[in-house]
């Protein structure tokens, strides 16, 4: 079923939108805004991927306008329960308008609410009600965007009108899948990734065209990478999509910023072209600005910080973005620094099992090992990465407690028989025991793997007894990348 509309359907539907109630228009620009995941109503969860599909692509289409700040989509995931106080989710999110509302869809019918509320005292700037077919779903998004730009007075360029305007598919049901794909990626979950490139697939399939769908099967594939794919199999596979949607559609940002990413877990640094177009393109793209953060903690840490910092600015509330910034500031060993940012972390959300990882990390440095051992056991609890694990036993080991750093690595060996396990982290615990010829062998595979670990392990405080040794040298070199261990 695709997008095909007829003159006089079209006309009229036009002729609706004109009529229904004028935008009021704000004083000033209002810079920040956040778009919180539209509420269900009506029973059933067969729809629970529509109200954050819809948030998240009226945030693609927002974050193309110079003139205001759009919050990321992760930045809002926590606002999709029902009965959110919203007013206060603006304060939180340090916005200065939020865009909310509501859907409730019967078979092909979509009844949509929304409202541009301003965040200080409350005010409504605009809200409308629409009664639309699901097939008219990008003509609502058109009209919403439009009219938010209207709401606000801004001034739009000849390529922002275009942008914002641009619809990625005229196929509905590959636009549905692409919604459904996004909402499972958000999960961060291993079945959520599953589910992801199976909707995404099938979006591929009923448009062959689709550059976003190949641009989200690379991202994908690249974010679920070292954490629950093996990077060998999938990496080749997310290359190959983002270059398709490159070939589709050379001005889509997403498109750029997912063969940087691609080629970024693969080592092959011509990335930083490929994210520089994606910023040209979107300079306010938190993601973009976090991979290119990442690359730079690879090459440079010290130039990653003022990137990571303006994607703090954007998404102050990011776990992913303090996560990074601290590890800059570890890797060029301003632990004073790095623990401020793990604390923001920790203060951000509590219950973030790499909250605790980085506390712990702190805390390691400064051989605070029965904290460190706390803090590594509560991020495992709270069902952190394999990574978690490794650094328990490490801890262990370092600390004489060899039998249980053999147990965690009997764990970790379990697990790689259930699930991919990143040889890294093998080769974190035998550091600890001072097995080196082991840790190297593990290094090996991490290489062979495309382990994404491994290239920043130069600036690992705790990898150390292996920055001078020949085998170790002689893998960063094969990586294109320098020795420089922490000082």
């Amino acid at each position: 079923m695709i997008f095909f509309v007829i003159a006089i359907a079209g006309a009229f539907f036009l002729f609706r939108l004109a009529n229904k109630s004028k935008p009021t228009q704000a004083n000033a620009v209002l810079k920040a805004v956040a778009v919180l995941p539209f509420r269900q109503l009506g029973p059933g969860s067969a729809d629970d991927y529509l109200g954050v599909g819809l948030a998240d692509a009226l945030i693609t289409r927002l974050s193309n306008l110079s003139q205001i700040i759009v919050r990321p989509t992760d930045a809002v995931l926590k606002y999709a329960e029902p009965n959110q106080d919203h007013a206060a989710a603006g304060r939180e999110l340090a916005a200065d308008l939020i865009l909310d509302g509501s859907t409730q869809r019967s078979g092909d019918s979509l009844r949509l609410t929304v409202q541009l509320v301003n965040v200080k005292d409350g005010r409504p700037l605009w809200a409308d009600h629409y009664d639309e077919k699901f097939t008219d779903l990008f003509m609502l998004e058109d009209s919403i965007s439009r009219q938010v730009a209207q709401a606000l007075a801004l001034r739009l360029n000849g390529d922002e009108q275009k942008r914002l305007g641009k619809r990625p598919t005229e196929n509905a049901e590959a636009y549905e899948e692409y919604l459904k794909a996004r909402f499972q990626m958000l999960q961060y979950t291993y079945d959520g990734f599953k589910s992801s490139l199976a909707h995404l697939n099938r979006a591929i399939a009923l448009d062959p065209n689709y550059a976003m769908a190949y641009a989200g099967l690379a991202d994908a594939y690249s974010i679920a990478s070292n954490d629950y794919l093996a990077p060998r199999e999938v990496m080749p596979k997310a290359e190959e999509a983002a270059l398709k949607a490159v070939s589709f559609d050379e001005e889509l940002a997403e498109a750029h910023a997912a063969l940087g990413h691609a080629k970024l877990h693969r080592y092959d640094w011509s990335c930083e072209n490929d994210l520089q177009r994606a910023l040209e393109l979107n300079p306010n793209s938190v993601p973009v600005l976090l991979w290119y953060g990442e690359y730079w903690n690879y090459r440079d840490p010290s130039k990653a910080i003022p990137i990571l910092r303006r994607a703090q600015q954007l998404d102050p509330l990011s776990v992913g973005v303090g996560n990074f910034l601290a590890s800059a500031y570890g890797n060029l060993g301003q632990f004073d620094e790095f623990m401020k940012e793990a604390q923001k972390v920790m203060e951000i959300d509590p219950s973030n099992p790499s909250s605790y990882g980085n506390l712990a990390l702190g805390n390691l440095r400064q051989r605070k090992y029965p904290e460190a051992i706390a803090e590594f056991n509560k991020a495992k609890q709270l069902g952190g990465p394999p990574w978690v694990q490794s650094m328990l036993g490490y801890t262990y080991a370092v600390t004489g407690k060899k039998e249980e750093a053999r147990q965690i690595l009997v764990e970790l060996n379990t697990l790689a028989k259930q699930q991919f396990v990143a040889p890294f982290v093998f080769a974190n615990v035998y550091v600890g025991l001072g097995e080196k010829d082991q840790a190297i062998a593990w290094l090996e595979k991490a290489y062979e793997e495309g382990d994404e670990l491994l290239g920043a392990s130069r600036f690992f405080f705790w990898m150390e007894p292996l920055h001078s040794d020949p085998r170790y040298l002689s893998l960063m070199k094969r990586l294109g990348l320098e020795q420089g261990p922490v000082k």
